[in-house]
């Protein structure tokens, strides 16, 4: 049976590659290395997906519409983001679900805005 770690040391996850430690149960992060660029990358792809679905649903009426509707759930899912993240200040860790839900909520932003640029580019 491992060890706990001791105060200030961290202990390496077998199944992550992301560096936690325990506290009450629940998993801190203290830096979240490559399953985090996965998740990020995995959640920008998702709303592309999705920005790219709303554009061909929405995109034969007005141009406002769907740009409009593009930036109201960028701007939910943003201040989702900033809802969950706040309270937790710098140096202090941040429980793992967290940090997830921090990234996939700003990724799937990210990729309905991606989407919403590119199907409101000029046509040259």
């Amino acid at each position: 049976m491992p060890r706990a770690p001791r105060d200030g040391q961290v202990a390496k996850e077998s199944v992550m590659s992301t560096r936690t430690t325990e506290a009450g149960g629940a998993g801190v992060v203290t830096d979240p290395g490559g399953d985090a660029v996965a998740a990020a990358l995995l959640a920008l792809l998702v709303g592309a997906m999705i920005g790219g679905r709303l554009a061909g649903r929405m995109g034969t009426g007005a141009s406002h519409r769907w740009t409009g509707a593009a930036f109201g759930i960028e701007a939910l899912l943003l201040v989702a983001a900033m809802g969950v993240s706040i309270g937790h200040q710098d140096g202090v860790r941040i429980p793992v679900a967290t940090v997830y839900v921090v990234i996939g909520s700003t990724g799937v932003a990210m990729g309905v805005r991606n989407a919403t640029v590119r199907s409101s580019a000029c046509q040259t």
